[in-house]
């Protein structure tokens, strides 16, 4: 009985620790140190439900550049927060960063697909998704679709290499 009641006082402590690290808010989160991989990484492949750009076999990269910088410009939603966490050394060097999801079963837009067709209610998206698929269609209905049937790793290693990404 003595070690149930320790290893539950354990717990208690541990927990009670853990919890008074961090805040639910993001002044709290904040001050949470970076990972160390995160300066390092030099390339990462992301796969889950809110991915980021599709990929396209030769991408004019200058023609995207505003887009791209409208998207950051989301993703971090307030400048102080990017002053505290900066951004990786990696990305000064010219390393590539691949992100890959659901969001590229209906191959139209962006990682932001579902927030420009549902939240923003984009007139583009609305007629596409009308067009292509059938009423009460939901965005989580793309999920048994993401079958990354035609993944290539192999040539995605390929290109990385032949564009002199170290």
């Amino acid at each position: 009985m003595a070690a149930v009641g320790v290893l539950l006082l354990t717990n208690f402590l541990l927990w009670s620790s853990i919890s008074a690290i961090y805040t639910p808010d993001w002044a709290s989160l904040d001050t949470r140190p970076l990972p160390e991989w995160y300066d390092d990484a030099k390339f990462g492949w992301t796969a889950h439900s809110d991915g980021a750009t599709t990929t396209a076999p030769k991408i004019q990269w200058w023609k995207l550049e505003g887009k791209l910088k409208e998207a950051f410009k989301m993703a971090v939603t307030k400048k102080k927060r990017l002053k505290k966490t900066g951004v990786g050394k990696w990305t000064k060097y010219g390393r590539i960063f691949m992100h890959w999801g659901v969001y590229s079963v209906p191959s139209i837009g962006s990682e932001w697909f579902w927030y420009q067709w549902i939240v923003d209610g984009r007139k583009d998206y609305i007629q596409y998704m009308t067009k292509n698929y059938k009423p009460g269609f939901h965005y989580a209905d793309f999920g048994p679709m993401f079958t990354a049937e035609l993944f290539d790793s192999d040539r995605i290693a390929s290109i990385v290499k032949q564009s002199g990404a170290k």
